[in-house]
């Protein structure tokens, strides 16, 4: 902290100042998290036991064991058609869509490319890499087919015209390759497959057809059969088609052709099918299995996996499209029993399992964090410093049902990352709530709620995922507390239990929009008095006068409540209809969260309760404050009472307690808007003759009732009390145009825009200095509980809480008073923080989680009965920190004089701030802007630090899923589907080499199955690929592909001349220190030459003093 104050201290120079920040501050990408969106592709190694997932953007991510995984990416971003491992060889090919292949290196703990071609003529539409050879079959979108050497990347003069694989009398183009398969038994067959339903078996030493098939449904795909006796084909209208190999006719036509869903859903007359995708054809040690995607009727025929065997027919809707899939095999070699065990299924924004060993055939999740995306994310928060207790009890408690032993075990993880331990949580819009493991390089899900099973299903199902979605989340990791804001104006508070309850949820309804008000007679004014029966005031709210009151009293009693603030309704109100109601009766909650309250916002019908906008948490006093688009609420969830309740029109008053709201006020959201704000005391031209035209009604008297006491008022007074007001809070805070100069029925539309624009939107929950008492009466500054609100409009308000101590509070209500003076900034406030008189970040106090079941048996430690767990029970809140979209102001407590101020100048504005509390250095703010800079502000000074250019500005879903922690770990949503970690200091713990995972190990081949008969047969017919494909094949076709120039070759030459440029800069920094030393000895020597002459001076100087 001490080198922090030095270095950001007023003395200081600016250079200095940002000299310091840039050692201090390195943002940067740390790891990538998440199943890639939009995955087109996917590879496996049988013998590694790893598997590759392609996507659109051109990402790649290789799954090893539970723990490995890589991610990779091309330079330029182009969508993957393909990938190929190279078995047992730590290469991966990639295709991409502009026909270039990439050869990756994945003998290294970062992959990279190491040898590029790309395809110019030919567009490649199907490659195959037969196992255990380095020749890579593709075939083109012209019909063609070519070899390409692996380790060399040359393209090889074999190659297969399409006019070589049909009958000369035939002058028909068959169109696209679409099929390569290579003979189980013998590798010098290959099998080749056409776009329109053409196939043939080609001889690779003879270069020709020695049997054709044909048929009249376009062709997708197809498989041999283990045996090699028959082959299946897949086509475009979903039949499939089982063709003999062993016959002596050319031409041949299938065997058997049959539609497995052409009866779906029990039709009784045959419906058009879709084309089948993949198939697979395996042998087992009895029934062949027959694997295959498609072929359903209807829009969603990609969503469904069929799992043919025997007499067992299973099929499986994923419930969206199925990218590609892959079967895990006990032997990689196709002529051997390949006996699978389990199928993994690619989907577009996941990845699941099917068990073939069970009886059911089960589908299982995988052990990866490819759950991400599954529904729509629809919030983000990340928290630093958990305990590992806790991470343990969310993984102990996670109902999900994983595979006894995941069939892959390829890879070595790295090194685990030391004192690092953060959690993140994700909101998504069908209500479930997922907790991430992101403490290393892979993402372990920890644990998943599902919060629908507490809602009532609702009237139409058309929204019902929506109104189901997460918005907010607030957790307190050492209480062990969990808050829920949702899309529908829920709230719901969780504790955590390990046991099993069967209770019911206690609902709050909370009531924060009025009723119209309509037209009402009165029989005489004056035979109705005051009474004391009349509503209390809300706390926190000015006094009403005593005409206020007595009108109050009036309209009372014709069922009409003046008051605009907020108040809790019963829930059988025939005028409040809630969106999504909480389930009644009594419900079984798990071990793990378990819901103890919830808050429903009502509305009137036809009327909207208004969206949540922020959400507070206290779990050392037992509260929930929490704000919408009408008001704030403050919820005692441990008496399970509503504690406070404020609408924007009461926060309004607070604020300029001037300016009143006439009777017939309706809040914003109605559909019929009658708004009516006026200056009291300054009617004047049509609006004074408005009024005194209905003095004589009865609406009238009321109106002249309420506005009788400011009638007197004089412009002068209004502005010395504006005057008074600004320099009670500080004269440096920005204070915007006051509604009470609204003078006429023309300012209305400007005071309504005003009062919808006064929605709550920050709150927090600290300790700090006020000059108020409970009772708003000024008094010694001291610490109080104070929840400060912000508002949209930029008002900064506070409510002082009186928490009863011990035991008193489970049986005594809590107390809210009036805070300090407001605060105006002339934008919406985004954060409120506390600082003590250090700068010291000061975090607010929390309760610690007791485990009731050890609690029982008296096995807790005695430092575990503690409350509260607080840091700052010592320290005093001398600064608060307030981040608004154009500006940041602190504030000095109780005065709320400003102390410091950084204000944003051009079309931009801040969207998220964040403190951090950096170990060794101290505090400062990091705040996100609209254009997507990050800038960094020391604390309590605001000196800028750093403004680093970071986030595309258009890249909206980045900017707003942005979070961060206190001690600089950040996070925010690149894509649907993945989470991108990164760091806003100088760390480089997820970076080290040691910590990523090796997903290459060597390994021994397996044995090659025994050979029969049949192989001694064909033993003669073996291929030598190099022979064939090699230098004795020809010139390749000239001008078909060119070499692509790998970035780092070109690099190479630039970093030799980078290190020449370093080798003279050294040497000059060997000579120009040699100078220095030189200049240090001159000066000593001119120092000491001085002082001589100084001597000399003095002695001459007394000599002389005798003449």
């Amino acid at each position: 902290m001490k080198h922090l104050t030095s270095m950001l201290g007023p003395k200081g120079s600016q250079q200095s100042t940002t000299s310091e920040a840039s050692t201090l501050f390195k943002v940067q990408k740390t790891i990538r998290y998440g199943l890639p969106f939009e995955p087109t592709s996917l590879a496996y190694d049988p013998l590694q036991k790893l598997t590759a997932v392609g996507s659109k953007c051109g990402d790649i991510r290789i799954y090893g064991k539970p723990g490995v995984e890589t991610y990779v990416c091309h330079e330029e971003g182009r969508a993957i058609k393909h990938l190929l491992f190279s078995v047992n060889e730590g290469a991966l090919v990639s295709v991409t869509v502009d026909d270039c292949m990439h050869l990756w290196n994945l003998r290294q703990r970062a992959p990279k490319v190491v040898q590029s071609l790309r395809f110019k003529r030919e567009s490649i539409c199907v490659c195959k890499l037969p196992l255990f050879t380095q020749w890579i079959y593709l075939g083109t979108d012209k019909g063609n087919v070519f070899v390409v050497n692996l380790e060399s990347f040359d393209l090889s003069g074999y190659q297969i015209m399409w006019n070589q694989t049909i009958p000369k009398s035939q002058k028909v183009h068959p169109g696209p390759v679409t099929v390569i398969e290579e003979h189980p038994v013998d590798p010098s067959k290959l099998l080749l497959g056409y776009e329109n339903g053409r196939l043939v078996i080609w001889d690779l030493k003879n270069k020709e057809v020695i049997k054709s098939y044909s048929s009249d449904k376009p062709l997708s795909t197809a498989f041999w059969m283990s045996d090699v006796k028959q082959f299946i084909s897949g086509h475009i209208e979903g039949s499939l088609a089982i063709w003999n190999y062993n016959t002596s006719r050319i031409e041949e036509k299938p065997v058997k052709t049959f539609k497995p869903h052409e009866y779906h859903e029990a039709s009784t007359s045959p419906q058009p099918c879709n084309l089948i995708n993949k198939v697979m054809w395996l042998s087992t040690k009895t029934d062949p299995l027959l694997i295959f995607t498609g072929g359903f009727p209807g829009p969603h025929s990609s969503h469904y996996v069929s799992v043919f065997h025997g007499r067992r027919r299973e099929t499986f809707n994923m419930g969206k499209p199925v990218v590609d899939f892959t079967v895990v095999c006990v032997s990689p070699f196709a002529k051997d029993i390949q006996d699978p065990s389990v199928v993994i299924v690619l989907l577009c924004d996941d990845m699941t399992a099917i068990d073939l060993n069970s009886l059911t055939f089960t589908k299982y999740p995988v052990p990866y964090g490819v759950t991400v995306g599954v529904s729509p994310v629809t919030h983000l928060s990340l928290y630093s410093s958990c305990s590992s207790s806790f991470m343990e009890d969310l993984l102990l408690y996670h109902q999900v049902t994983q595979m006894k032993v995941w069939p892959l075990d390829g890879g070595e993880m790295g090194r685990p990352v030391e004192n690092n331990s953060d959690l993140c949580i994700t909101g998504h819009e069908d209500g479930s709530l997922q907790f991430w493991d992101v403490s290393g390089v892979t993402l372990q899900q920890l644990h998943t709620l599902r919060t629908s099973q507490y809602f009532k299903p609702p009237h139409t199902t058309d929204n019902a995922e929506s109104l189901l979605s997460i918005t907010m989340v607030n957790f307190c990791l050492s209480g062990r507390i969990l808050v829920l804001a949702f899309a529908s104006a829920q709230i719901l508070i969780f504790n955590w239990n390990n046991t099993e309850l069967s209770t019911s949820v206690p609902v709050i309804p909370v009531l924060l929009a009025q009723p119209e008000y309509t037209a009402f007679e009165f029989d005489s004014m004056e035979e109705e008095n005051t009474s004391p029966g009349h509503s209390p005031r809300t706390p926190g709210l000015p006094e009403q006068s005593e005409e206020q009151k007595r009108a109050s009293h009036l309209l009372s009693k014709f069922g009409i409540e003046i008051s605009s603030s907020a108040n809790s309704v019963s829930p059988e109100d025939g005028n409040t209809e809630p969106m999504l109601s909480v389930v009644t009766g009594e419900i079984k909650l798990h071990p793990g969260f378990q819901v103890l309250l919830g808050v429903q916002c009502v509305a009137h019908t036809n009327e909207n309760p208004g969206q949540i906008t922020c959400v507070e948490l206290s779990s050392a006093w037992g509260l929930v404050a929490f704000g919408n688009s009408l008001g704030a609420v403050i919820v005692d969830y441990i008496q399970k009472t509503l504690l406070w309740s404020a609408a924007n029109s009461d926060l309004l008053n607070v604020c300029y307690p001037n300016m009143k709201l006439p009777l017939g006020f309706k809040n914003s959201n109605s559909k019929s808007k009658k708004l009516k704000i006026a200056k009291l005391g300054s009617f004047t031209g049509p609006e004074e003759e408005n009024l005194r035209a209905r003095k004589g009604t009865q609406r009238g008297k009321m109106l002249s009732i309420i506005r009788r006491d400011k009638v007197a008022e004089s412009p002068t007074s209004l502005n010395s009390h504006k005057k008074a007001r600004k320099q009670g809070s500080g004269g440096s805070i920005d204070s915007p145009n006051s509604p009470n100069s609204i003078t006429s029925d023309s300012d209305v539309t400007g005071a309504e825009s005003y009062v919808e624009n006064f929605l709550v939107q920050r709150l927090c929950f600290v300790e700090s200095f006020t000059d108020k008492d409970i009772a708003g009466n000024i008094s010694a500054p001291r610490r109080n509980p104070t929840l400060w609100i912000g508002s949209y409009s930029g008002a900064l308000l506070s409510q002082t809480i009186n928490i009863p101590p011990g035991e008193h509070r489970t049986k005594i209500p809590c107390q809210i008073g009036i805070g300090g003076s407001p605060a105006f900034l002339k934008s919406p406030i985004i954060s409120i923080s506390a600082l003590d008189n250090e700068g010291n970040a000061v975090v607010p106090p929390s309760a610690v989680w007791q485990d009731e079941t050890r609690k029982k048996k008296g096995k807790l430690k005695k430092r575990e009965r503690d409350v509260v767990s607080s840091e700052s029970d010592l320290q005093t809140n001398d600064y608060l920190v307030v981040a608004a979209e154009k500006s940041i102001l602190t504030l000095k407590l109780p005065s709320q004089n400003s102390y410091a101020r950084q204000k944003v100048f051009d079309n931009t504005y801040y969207l998220k701030s964040q403190v951090l509390e950096l170990e060794g250095w101290g505090v400062c703010i990091a705040c996100v802007s609209i254009m997507g800079y990050l800038s960094f502000y020391s604390l309590p000074q605001l000196k800028p630090l750093l403004n680093v250019p970071w986030f595309d500005a258009k890249d909206s879903r980045s900017l707003r899923t942005f979070t961060s922690s206190p001690n600089g770990h950040s996070m925010y949503l690149c894509s649907p589907t993945e989470l991108q970690a990164m760091s806003l200091v100088n760390r480089n713990d997820l970076l080290l080499p040691e910590s990523l995972p090796m997903v290459f190990t060597m390994r021994e081949p397996p044995e090659p199955p025994r050979k029969g008969f049949l192989n001694m047969i064909l033993r003669r017919n073996s291929v030598d690929r190099e022979e064939l494909f090699g230098a004795g094949s020809g010139p390749a076709s000239p001008g078909l592909t060119e070499k692509i120039l790998r970035r780092y070759d070109a690099v190479e030459g630039a970093c030799n001349e980078v290190n020449k440029v370093k080798e003279a800069l050294n040497e000059r920094h060997e000579k120009l220190n040699e100078l220095s030393q030189k200049t240090e000895q001159m000066k000593v020597d001119a120092e000491n030459f001085a002082s001589a002459s100084h001597l000399l001076h003095m002695k001459a100087k007394e000599q002389n003093k005798w003449f």
